[in-house]
């Protein structure tokens, strides 16, 4: 199979055929194997198999710890969680993972996966309950893409709809996921290699940054999750010298509910030929009731902003407004925008305009504020999700040029003084 660009000691195309579809009656359950690719920053991390209903209401659940011998990034795991007997037709699976962080004395959530209980049971946003469902049960073998945030976040933003297609609505970590298996339950074969193609890789089909990064992800250097918990632990003057105090280090640190989201900044040293995403999510309160639009730019080059204006280059605008937002704080869905290609820079900034539709024939648009934030914080993406005041009007080519040349706070407060 053509793998994409994408080095085979990093991800497979594969659609998983080989996997067996399970005998009908028998009791299932659902296997998770191991994780891949998790952030530079992580030091361990534990497991939470759920099996929710449309509602996001749990019908079961257990609890899966790493095994401290395997890789601290790309984690082996032996959890199971057993499915009823009664399997719900609008069930959906979902793998959450907690974590360590280094540097941090408290668990964060890292992110989580999820699979619809039947085929087609996640394929739409509608309400499961309202569509005749004839799916069979997705038995096999699955790699899953690792979303940031919480489920139940997700699914809040929907009236509290879970499906898997509600919740892959979330941002996606890069190159992250999870290897799970659904099938009969009992038996203790061993999870089928990797490289033997048995994981459905479609839901993690790389974009364009992905297959950048995945080729560094390979020339990192293997960390086994025993020397990195050993590390963390003489970080805070504890010890974990031998396998059981590593062990025992891991299930006490992370076994209370995780405070707050795992930090992302560090989650990969920057690539330039990967790049950055980028987006605008919605504005609020804006001064003039008209179809508006977010436009993010890069400055440098700050295309937009020359005189006269030069090819969009490093530059993407929303493309599609959630319907029942008001014009005043509208809400945009397009998601993030990848920008390939940036060198890193530590005066970079990210350009925020709002901008709303004055004249349909021709088309012509007026500002109607902006906003700015560095792309860049000491080595690393400035990553985030950012609050930011909107300013009247564009800005002007000559503060742009002082924020990169300084100070960019203080040469925004000066210049707006």
């Amino acid at each position: 199979a053509d793998n994409l660009g994408v080095p085979e000691a990093a991800w497979l195309n594969s659609d998983g055929r080989s996997a067996e579809a399970g005998a009908p009656g028998t009791p299932k359950e659902l296997v998770l194997d191991a994780a891949r690719w998790l952030p530079d920053n992580l030091v361990v991390c534990r497991a939470r198999l759920a099996l929710l209903d449309a509602q996001g209401q749990t019908i079961r659940e257990a609890t899966g710890w790493c095994s401290v011998l395997s890789d601290a990034r790309s984690p082996k795991f032996d959890a199971k969680l057993l499915l009823p007997a009664s399997l719900p037709l609008d069930g959906t699976i979902v793998v959450s993972l907690v974590a360590m962080e280094e540097g941090v004395a408290e668990s964060r959530q890292l992110g989580f996966a999820a699979l619809a209980l039947f085929s087609g049971g996640g394929a739409s946003s509608e309400p499961p309950g309202d569509r005749a469902h004839e799916g069979a049960l997705n038995s096999g073998a699955f790699q899953l893409p690792i979303m940031i945030g919480h489920p139940e976040e997700v699914a809040a933003t929907r009236d509290g709809l879970t499906s898997e297609a509600v919740l892959y609505q979330a941002p996606r970590i890069p190159c992250a996921s999870v290897l799970v298996r659904l099938k009969d339950a009992g038996g203790e074969a061993p999870p089928p290699a990797y490289s033997t193609r048995s994981y459905d890789s479609s839901r993690t089909i790389p974009a364009p940054h992905e297959t950048a990064l995945y080729r560094v992800r390979l020339q990192r250097e293997p960390l086994v999750a025993f020397d990195a918990i050993r590390r963390e632990a003489d970080r805070r003057g504890e010890s974990a010298v031998r396998q059981d105090e590593a062990e025992r280090w891991m299930r006490t640190n992370l076994s209370a509910a995780p405070k707050g989201q795992f930090d992302l900044t560090r989650f990969a040293k920057y690539n330039p030929i990967a790049g950055l995403q980028v987006c605008a999510l919605n504005a609020h309160n804006l001064p003039h009731p008209a179809l508006s639009f977010g436009v993010v730019s890069l400055v440098p080059p700050g295309t937009l902003y020359r005189s006269p204006p030069q090819p969009a280059t490093g530059v993407r605008f929303t493309d599609d407004f959630e319907p029942e937002s008001s014009l005043r704080s509208p809400v945009w869905k397009g998601g993030a925008g990848h920008l390939q290609q940036v060198p890193f820079d530590e005066t970079t900034l990210v350009v925020v305009e709002v901008r709303m539709l004055k004249k349909l024939q021709p088309v012509q648009l007026e500002p109607q504020g902006w906003s700015v934030v560095p792309a860049f914080y000491g080595g690393d993406v400035n990553t985030g999700i950012f609050q930011l005041p909107l300013y009247n009007g564009s800005p002007p080519r000559e503060l742009l040029a002082e924020m990169k040349a300084g100070d960019w706070r203080g040469g925004l407060e000066q210049g707006l003084a």
